[in-house]
């Protein structure tokens, strides 16, 4: 189960990843900015937490097309496919796009000066 966890998140990150500035799919996500409200356009391909849901559930039914029987493992793979974007999201995508952007600041502010 883990390991279809890890392929799904990186699926996920993927998307994602080829959204943005430069990459395959930029002209497609920008067209779709202004169309699809952000409640639409987050689990689709803008938010890598949000992305879970759809993208967890679909990933589901493709290896395991009965998997709707289990409710709570459904679930369980959405939040832990969640769980690992988010870490995936602040150790590694936000400081990927902070360079891109030229924004070199600390990410984590530890309040110490």
């Amino acid at each position: 189960m883990l390991q279809h966890i890890i392929i799904n998140s990186l699926i996920i990150i993927g998307i994602h990843i080829t959204c943005w500035p430069d990459m395959l799919f930029e002209a497609i996500a920008n067209e779709l900015d202004g169309l699809l409200p952000p409640w639409l356009r987050k689990p689709l391909y803008d938010c890598v937490m949000c992305m879970s849901s759809i993208w967890g559930f679909s990933y589901l039914l493709c290896i395991h097309p009965n998997c709707i029987d289990s409710v709570l493992k459904v679930i369980a793979h959405i939040l832990a496919v969640c769980g690992i974007n988010a870490i995936i999201n602040y150790l590694v995508l936000i400081p990927a796009k902070d360079k891109i952007n030229g924004n070199n600041e600390q990410i984590f502010n530890s309040g110490a000066k």
